[in-house]
């Protein structure tokens, strides 16, 4: 690699560190968000997502340098709501007082990104991951750049350095809660399972909620 070259990838990598320690999201960000959303509500979309109940409880958690971003069918209390521009959902922001590396900007996933992100969190979405499954990720613009740098380096296999992409990550994430809504985890061991939905009622048990058919996973 010549001189000039890695020049301009250091330059790069300088550039992303300042951007993503400084970075807010704003318009741009929501608005991928809230259309990788609406897409999996989408009839065309009916032959993966065939039972939208299983949808309805998924809690989509983004986040900048400050804020986490959080998109839910359930109203919660005590948070600072945000304009939506998708009917039945509640948006909201909470502070936070995490540092996300270059690699948490790479992709979202079920769950939460970073353990710690917990912390700072409703705890009422936190009860287990059968009442209010969480996928999460970083916003548009970090996701975007932090892939463009990837193929800057060489790697020109990373297919997820646009919008587009962004998007059929946020449906792709979906589709991973989606099934596991029709099948438990563990699906070769009943000693597992056993123990996931004991696990499941407990923490039900201690945080005061009702306890119903309805509310375990099987």
């Amino acid at each position: 690699m010549n001189v000039k070259k890695k020049l301009h990838l250091y330059l790069i990598d300088d550039i992303l560190v300042i951007m993503f320690q400084n970075y807010l999201a704003g318009k741009e960000d929501f608005e991928a968000i809230e259309e990788g959303i609406a897409t999996v509500w989408h009839p065309e979309l009916d032959f993966i997502f065939k039972d939208k109940n299983l949808l309805k409880n998924i809690v989509v958690i983004s986040f900048d340098s400050q804020y986490f971003y959080l998109w839910t069918k359930v109203s919660l209390s005590g948070l600072e709501k945000l304009p939506s521009n998708l009917r039945d959902y509640h948006f909201y922001q909470v502070k936070h007082q995490i540092k996300f590396s270059d690699e948490d900007q790479l992709g979202w996933r079920v769950g939460l990104t970073l353990e710690k992100m917990a912390d700072y969190l409703p705890k009422n979405i936190l009860i287990g991951n059968y009442q209010f499954p969480k996928i999460s990720g970083s916003s548009l613009n970090p996701f975007v750049k932090s892939h463009q740098k990837v193929n800057a380096k060489g790697y020109r296999g990373d297919a997820y350095d646009t919008r587009e992409s962004y998007l059929a990550t946020i449906v792709h994430e979906f589709g991973h809660v989606y099934y596991g809504q029709h099948k438990l985890f563990w699906y070769s061991s009943k000693k597992e399972n056993l123990d996931e939905i004991l696990i499941q009622k407990h923490q039900r048990i201690l945080s005061g909620l009702p306890i119903s058919k309805q509310t375990l996973p099987g």
